[in-house]
């Protein structure tokens, strides 16, 4: 890998930690104060979240390796994440859950 591809990949994922700190850093609040969930509910979307976040991933491994190639897999990482983060703003329902999902299959 040239060194100019390995620095853009580490930018890039630097972006991304930065996004998803942040995202999770104000995510069980945002749930109670503005969409009105309970503590209950919004802890348990949270857990469910770190579940897909964490836990997917191990999925995308094996098929980066075995079926799609590791270029395709991070390119696809990458627009599903930009896609999920910027889908984040929209004010319906289809604006928390589709771009949590699509950050879950991002990562």
């Amino acid at each position: 890998m040239a060194p100019v591809t390995f620095a853009g990949i580490c930018f890039v994922e630097i972006l991304e930690r930065l996004a998803f700190y942040a995202l999770i850093s104000v995510f069980t609040m945002y749930l109670t104060n503005v969409k009105g969930m309970s503590q209950q509910e919004s802890s348990s979307l949270y857990g469910e979240l770190m579940l897909g976040i964490y836990g997917l991933p191990i999925l995308g491994g094996w098929l980066s390796d075995r079926i799609v190639g590791t270029k395709r897999a991070l390119l696809a990482g990458i627009g599903l994440l930009t896609l999920g983060y910027l889908l984040l703003v929209l004010p319906h329902w289809l604006g928390l859950v589709l771009p949590l999902v699509l950050l879950c299959l991002g990562s």
